[in-house]
């Protein structure tokens, strides 16, 4: 706590931000039809073929690739985290991938439990490898 906000809060919230994208969908890919008979109109409720779902998973995912490095870029961590970042970065944008490719809830569900090991790692490791 530094008392005013900067950089490493706005990337940290910019982190958490994003990750919600990916993290989300999943859940409602795996759950499409059960938010259609609650009536709510969500992208994979609309578009049940999961087309533009898989879309902005793969480019959320890409988003938390590229703003995984700039805590190290800014100074703000070491090349442990730069590395941890970009491994479970890539694990996570792997596993967007390949819903995209061959959609089923096996790899939803995948895409679901990359999000929860993504966050609590990169989070994790962040203040670990304070410069």
């Amino acid at each position: 706590a530094t008392g005013h906000i900067g950089i490493p809060a706005l990337l940290v919230f910019a982190l958490m931000f994003i990750w919600q994208v990916p993290h989300f969908l999943a859940i409602a890919w795996l759950y499409r039809e059960e938010y259609a008979r609650a009536g709510f109109p969500m992208l994979p409720v609309l578009e049940p073929d999961g087309q533009s779902t898989f879309r902005e998973i793969i480019a959320s995912t890409l988003a938390l690739l590229a703003l995984g490095v700039l805590p190290t870029l800014f100074g703000v961590s070491g090349l442990l985290y730069f590395n941890v970042a970009v491994g479970c970065g890539m694990l996570f944008l792997g596993c967007a991938f390949d819903l995209a490719q061959s959609p089923s809830r096996q790899r939803a569900r995948r895409v679901f439990f990359a999000s929860l090991v993504y966050l609590p790692v990169v989070l994790g490791v962040l203040p670990l490898d304070r410069l």
